[in-house]
């Protein structure tokens, strides 16, 4: 099964886009087989997938290409793993 974490962040939020770095950093450590993706809100799958897209951080787990999971706020690094740990399993 193939697991991707996707990260949307505004281009121009330089302390938004350092913040969601170090949180992807940590979770590459914690998940390696996680395959993570960041990418800006121009991207066509924030509006596809969230009701409200101008929230951000916004967060998503794809299973298999299929969304699994869906987080849009910043959190702390352990409840951030917990949730992802939870749409893991």
């Amino acid at each position: 099964m193939s697991y991707k974490l996707i990260v949307f962040v505004p281009e121009l939020d330089s302390s938004l886009i350092d913040y969601t770095n170090i949180q992807i950093q940590e979770i590459t450590n914690l998940f390696p087989e996680l395959q993570i993706e960041q990418v800006f809100t121009t991207d066509p799958r924030l509006v596809q997938y969230f009701k409200n897209p101008n929230r951000v951080p916004s967060y998503l787990i794809l299973k298999n290409n299929v969304r699994k999971g869906m987080l849009q706020l910043k959190v702390d690094l352990n409840a951030f793993t917990d949730w992802i740990r939870t749409n893991l399993s």
